[in-house]
This record gives C-alpha cells, sequence and structure tokens, in this order.
C-alpha cells in the first residue's frame, strides 16, 4: 500500500481508527491482530506514567517497528498531557489512556499499519 488514508472527521477516537484499520483487512489479519493483544486488553492493569506504558510495551511479544510507533504514540500523549498540566512529560499521570484496554487499543492500531504497509499515512 502506497497512502493509508484515514478520515478522522467523523471518528477520531482510538476504537474508531482502529475499525478504519480494520475495514482494510482480512479476518486472518484481524484475527492475528486481537490475538496479539488479547491478554493484555481484558488484565484490567493500569499504567500511571509514560515509563508504566514503556515497561509495559517492551514486555510484549511485538515487533521493533510496533514496539516504537507505540512508544512514539504514547510520547504524544505524554507531551499533550505534560502541556495542560504544566508540568515535566516524567511527572505526567494517565487516567483513562492508561489502562491496559486503551494501551492494547493502541497496538493494534500500530499492528494494523504494520500488517497494511503503507509507505505514508495521511
Amino acid at each position: 500500500m502506497d497512502t493509508l488514508r484515514l478520515d478522522l472527521r467523523q471518528d477520531a477516537t482510538r476504537q474508531g481508527i482502529r475499525a478504519q484499520l480494520f475495514a482494510l483487512l482480512d479476518t486472518a489479519a484481524i484475527q492475528g491482530i486481537q490475538d496479539a493483544v488479547g491478554a493484555l486488553a481484558v488484565s484490567g492493569g493500569h499504567c500511571h506514567d509514560v515509563g508504566e506504558v514503556y515497561a509495559l510495551l517492551d514486555a510484549q511479544d511485538l515487533p521493533d517497528t510496533v514496539r516504537q510507533d507505540a512508544k512514539a504514540v504514547y510520547e504524544i500523549l505524554a507531551q499533550a498531557e505534560a502541556a495542560v498540566h504544566g508540568c515535566e512529560v516524567e511527572q505526567t499521570h494517565f487516567h483513562e489512556v492508561g489502562n491496559h484496554e486503551a494501551v492494547a487499543n493502541v497496538l493494534q492500531v500500530c499492528l494494523a499499519v504494520a500488517a497494511l504497509g503503507p509507505v505514508r499515512v495521511v
């Protein structure tokens, strides 16, 4: 795939983005992605800061590119939290985006993008 185009006008949530990506994949690819992060999504765990998220990502059996993409997503989230709360990135505290279901959603998106293999995303 040369260019992956996502439409965020209707639904820019992690679930909405995941749905758009899954619509482009076959059933086997979707099942593989869900299996890869299934236990994480239902674990009920929570990461309170970006360091805990990174440790959780490092503990997963993932391709390095997917791990780096997921870390980049959480770096952006941590920077946004820090800007809003007027603190350093290391002092941010995650609420909803730190639960394991949210981390699993981010990983599903990153795995789906990797499966599609676009040269660029717009």
